[in-house]
This record gives structure tokens, C-alpha cells and sequence, in this order.
């Protein structure tokens, strides 16, 4: 689940992969879309942003390792 203001497809659009995930909206919501070449430039014009991001990324490895780690324990 995503939260308001939540990016989403961060780790997509930074490696340049497919997203390989879907989404679908539980109730109404506005979405932004920026292009990844405008995005890219934000980062670079705005170092505190894109260190706010890396946290971002660094939570959903976490998130990732504890989902693996409960699953190794059952």
C-alpha cells in the first residue's frame, strides 16, 4: 500500500528497468507522472532530495530482507 505523497516505481525509473509491479487505487487519488530524464535532472539540481530518496530505497531493501527473513523462520 502507498500512502499519499509516496513516489512509486523509484528503484524502476533510477535503474531504468520495467516496473514490475501494478497498482490499483482503493479509493479516489490524483497521480503525477514525470518523465524519467526530467526526474533525473530534479535529482541532480537537488542533492538533499535524492539523498531523501536513497532512505526511501534503503526502507524497501529492509522492508525485503525482514519479508525474507520471516519466511525462513516458518
Amino acid at each position: 500500500f502507498a500512502g499519499p505523497g509516496e513516489p512509486l516505481g523509484l528503484g524502476a525509473t533510477i535503474s531504468a528497468r520495467p516496473y514490475e509491479v501494478t497498482a490499483e487505487a482503493t479509493a479516489p487519488c490524483e497521480v503525477a507522472f514525470l518523465p524519467r530524464r526530467q526526474f533525473l535532472q530534479f535529482l541532480a539540481d537537488h542533492p538533499k532530495v535524492s539523498l531523501d530518496l536513497v532512505k526511501l530505497l534503503c526502507q524497501d531493501v529492509d522492508g525485503a530482507y525482514e519479508r525474507v527473513r520471516s519466511l525462513r523462520q516458518r
